[in-house]
């Protein structure tokens, strides 16, 4: 594409690379950060299963109740669900913060547009395939 735009007018061709640098630059380092968010979540996705096989299962269950540990475990189950969420919550305010984000630049005048500009597109996609219309 660079090359035909080249051909067409150099000019033009270094304006459209000067422009879409900034956004390339942007898009590397949130990629290296969502690398290395889920590289640090990864072991409390892993304790996330472990529970969750740990409370599915009758033994479990029963050493569970025998020793009374049901509140302790998923107390720590939880914990590990509210960091990961929040990992991937400040992940998605990144998201939301680069600047080739369509409309996110419009719309991050509130935080309230700023959240609905990037997601509620996909989100109302999503429900509209899902539910057809009445």
């Amino acid at each position: 594409m660079v090359g035909s735009l080249l051909v067409i007018s150099p000019v033009l061709t270094g304006i459209v690379l000067a422009t879409g640098g900034p956004a390339l630059v942007a898009q590397l380092r949130l990629s290296r950060r969502r690398t290395a968010m889920m590289w640090d979540i990864g072991p409390a996705e892993r304790r996330q299963l472990f529970y969750g096989d740990l409370l599915g299962t009758v033994e479990a269950a029963k050493e569970i109740r025998l020793f009374a540990s049901g509140r302790f475990l998923h107390d720590r189950m939880m914990s590990e669900l509210r960091a990961t969420n929040a990992a991937r919550r400040r992940m998605v305010d990144r998201r939301r913060a680069t600047p080739d984000c369509p409309g996110c630049r419009p719309a991050a005048i509130t935080s309230r547009s700023r959240r609905r500009s990037c997601d509620g597109l996909h989100a109302v996609a999503l429900k509209d395939l899902l539910m057809p219309p009445a």
